[in-house]
């Protein structure tokens, strides 16, 4: 079951045994809302990899997702480092002591 935020659509991958039948209170781990989810019952489909549904595939390239921006502003430091290290290693070498 995926359960999605009203203030600022996070989603949220939860097992359906989670929330039992009268619903159950949720708080959003990006905004601190709360609220009550309630369970949904769906037909049976045959959603498999290659028919999977927009939303289910949107869910989960989120959840997967890219790089968190400060991470890979990191890693975009450390390369651009290391390339210009190699590009000036003659200086480098010549600056360093001893």
């Amino acid at each position: 079951m995926i359960l999605t935020c009203p203030r600022c659509a996070s989603r949220y991958f939860v097992a359906d045994g989670q929330v039992g039948p009268g619903g159950r209170a949720v708080r959003c781990a990006e905004c601190a809302e709360s609220w009550t989810a309630q369970p949904t019952i769906e037909p049976p489909t045959a959603a498999g990899p290659d028919n999977a549904s927009p939303l289910f595939t949107a869910a989960r390239a989120k959840a997967k997702g890219a790089l968190p921006p400060r991470l890979a502003g990191v890693t975009l430091a450390l390369v651009l480092l290391i390339i210009l290290a190699f590009v000036f290693r003659t200086e480098i070498a010549a600056l360093w002591p001893g």
